[in-house]
């Protein structure tokens, strides 16, 4: 037992480093306006199952798949436009079709990835030609226009082909994030191998030849015990990149959105943490929380994605409950609970040199974001039973006033 005892503690305690980048990513509230974008006439009739924007100044950019039915599907990208990223004006005809050949996107197209130069606009885009869609092939290309309306592909090939057969990317290699930093661009994709979905990690000078990584798979999900990891959105935000991926449970019946981060883009250090779940039943979402699209600006994240019910698509949106909806002088201060015995076994204490009697509501979550209390305080010190919790890393967060006070613990087996 004490040996046991020991290696838990140091495996919590890196992942107890690493939580700065975990913190600020459990707490995504949807919004009470979704579902944003519903699925319409035509082209339109099975909604939206891919989504991606890109904000210039006061406008936001939205590229977006259409789809006719749940699995077999005429794939098409369409362009809606917003200001506050709520309301959506869609654009009545496609800006993306098939191609009319027997190229890798004869049957569809979808999941764009837009960069703006300042001059001209490249999509990475992805295709398949065979139905259902995902029988077949799925791989990359790319396009570019000078309005973001009326694009020209650069090629009848994919620029990001399906790897050789036996390799961990020979049925699928469909990119999900292209960023450009220090004059190189870099790709996430999913791949598959007719088992797993897995996330790969690619490179290029001038966009079009693509070198992908030895290192890949960067995300293999059964290191996490996890089912699967595919539709990868990276950000680099200040010394880390941050990644947003879709995993479903072991049946396969629905998807969620996880969280992890990474020092160089390629060795993702955290154990993914779970950020947003299914809906209701009834929802829009209630199947899969799908394909996410993550902004980081002004201290606040804003994540837009699809939700699936079963037969179309829906366009959500939530935001980080740690950031956002916040009065613009709430305080947030990290570590000033004070918890002890920390670690503990089977009690804690918190308490604050702060606002010791000031009435507040206390929450405390796990490392996968789920809601273990939520109760009112009055007073401080507060003692709390960890009887039947299970160990592991655990936050706590005291919401009273003008300030938001934070705290971590780790519970050990007794």
């Amino acid at each position: 037992m004490k040996k046991t005892t020991i290696i838990l503690l140091i495996c919590l305690a890196i992942l107890f480093g690493t939580t700065k980048h975990l913190s600020a990513q459990l707490d995504w509230t949807k919004s009470v306006s979704n579902p944003l974008m519903s699925p319409g006439n035509d082209w339109l009739s099975a909604g939206f199952p891919f989504i991606n924007l890109l904000e210039e100044g006061d406008s936001i950019h939205m590229w977006f798949s259409a789809a006719t039915g749940a699995s077999v599907s005429t794939g098409r990208m369409g362009y809606a436009g917003s200001s506050d990223g709520i309301v959506f004006d869609i654009l009545s005809i496609p800006v993306l079709e098939p191609s009319l050949s027997s190229n890798f996107d004869s049957e569809g197209v979808f999941g764009a990835s837009v960069l703006f130069d300042g001059s001209l606009y490249r999509m990475w885009y992805n295709g398949y030609n065979t139905q259902p869609y995902y029988a077949g092939k799925m791989e990359a290309g790319l396009a570019t226009s000078t309005d973001g309306l009326n694009w020209t592909r650069y090629s009848e090939n994919a620029v990001l082909p399906v790897g050789p057969a036996g390799s961990w990317d020979k049925n699928w290699a469909f990119q999900n994030t292209v960023l450009f930093e220090d004059g190189i661009y870099k790709m996430w994709y999913t791949g598959f191998d007719n088992d797993y979905t897995r996330i790969g990690y690619a490179t290029s000078l001038d966009g079009k030849l693509w070198e992908k990584s030895i290192f890949n798979p960067v995300v293999e999900p059964l290191y996490f015990n996890l089912p699967c990891a595919q539709n990868p959105r990276v950000i680099h935000n200040g010394d880390i990149y941050q990644m947003w991926f879709n995993s479903s449970n072991f049946t396969g019946t629905e998807y969620y959105i996880y969280y992890t981060w990474s020092v160089d883009g390629i060795s993702w250090e955290a154990d993914p943490v779970l950020v947003l779940s299914t809906g209701d039943a009834g929802s829009f979402d209630e199947d899969w929380v799908w394909h996410p699209f993550i902004s980081y600006k002004d201290g606040a994240y804003r994540m837009w994605y699809t939700g699936f019910n079963g037969t179309e698509y829906s366009v959500g949106y939530a935001t980080d409950f740690t950031h956002v909806g916040l009065p613009e002088n709430k305080l947030s201060i990290e570590n000033e609970l004070v918890i002890s015995p920390n670690p503990a076994s089977n009690r804690i204490s918190i308490t604050s040199e702060y606002n010791k009697n000031s009435d507040g509501i206390l929450t405390i979550v796990n490392s996968l974001g789920r809601k273990l209390i939520e109760i009112e305080v009055n007073e401080l010190p507060l003692q709390i039973d960890l009887s039947g919790w299970d160990p592991g890393l655990y936050q706590a967060r005291l919401n009273f006033g003008e300030k938001v006070l934070c705290g971590k613990f780790i519970k050990v087996p007794l």
